[in-house]
């Protein structure tokens, strides 16, 4: 899963979700390690302490310092879920630079979903004989699955 996500990949919002682990061994000889949490903030420095925010700016600042790697550059993702609003486009500045790859990751014992899902509120009952419930989405949405508390 780990080389998968380290190749060019394009995340869409299909509504799927994308989880990963890395080995602990994979985390070593690092260049530069970027954290990302969904609490996290763009402004911050992207250290475990002060986290980015989202995966877009994570990236672009492993592009920035991609002119000078000696090692991986890692983007640990901490614990939680990502919801994104458009797709997230990794392309050939994503994939690292002479034998050195930038990798993206959960956070060791931690689980990161991507996820492209939107939240449906506001369920009424619309025929009680039947089971069925409606709710109202406010846009035309094209959707092949539906989740109800996980299932």
């Amino acid at each position: 899963m780990a080389a998968l996500l380290a190749a060019s990949l394009l995340f869409g919002l299909t509504g799927c979700e994308l989880t990963s682990h890395l080995d602990k061994a994979v985390y070593q000889d690092a260049y530069a390690k970027l954290f990302v949490a969904p609490d996290g903030d763009d402004s911050n420095p992207g250290t475990w302490r002060q986290p980015f925010q989202t995966l877009e700016k994570a990236r672009d600042t492993a592009r920035s310092l991609r002119g000078g790697m000696t090692g991986y550059i890692q983007i640990l993702l901490r614990g939680g879920t990502y919801v994104l609003d458009q797709t997230f486009a990794l392309d050939e500045r994503d994939a690292g630079k002479d034998g050195h790859q930038i990798i993206y990751a959960s956070y060791d014992g931690e689980e990161a979903v991507l996820s492209g899902g939107r939240q449906v509120e506001g369920w009424e009952l619309f025929d009680r004989d039947k089971g069925i419930y409606k709710a109202a989405f406010g846009r035309p949405i094209e959707t092949r699955q539906l989740y109800v508390n996980g299932v």
